[in-house]
């Protein structure tokens, strides 16, 4: 019974997430130097952390070395894994890059 009552939660959990990780990943298309200072003054939050997580997503074509930075912020869960499988996925496969960041973050394509 607690599983079920549970289970609703989870899932809406989940949606937040989502939509938290596509907003944030059209605030950093539109305007990457504002999230940047937003991540910078905030205090560590689940909010934060799915926001970092878009970013490094995002920006991680143009910036590994800085997107490699915000990764290490997100802490073990759903949004450090959402971004390290969209920064993944992205890549070419079979590719020396992809090679590496699958080592590198222990991920499998």
């Amino acid at each position: 019974m607690f599983i079920l009552l549970k289970w609703p939660y989870i899932k809406r959990i989940s949606s937040i997430r989502i939509v938290c990780f596509t907003a944030s990943e059209r605030w950093t298309d539109k305007d990457y130097q504002a999230v940047a200072q937003w991540l910078n003054r905030t205090p560590d939050s689940p909010e934060k952390a799915s926001v970092a997580s878009a970013y490094a997503a995002k920006t991680y074509p143009y910036d590994p070395a800085g997107a490699a930075q915000w990764l290490q912020t997100i802490p073990p869960g759903p949004d450090r894994t959402k971004a390290l499988e969209t920064i993944y996925q992205a890549m070419p496969k079979n590719s020396a890059e992809a090679k590496a960041f699958a080592s590198q973050y222990g991920l499998t394509k």
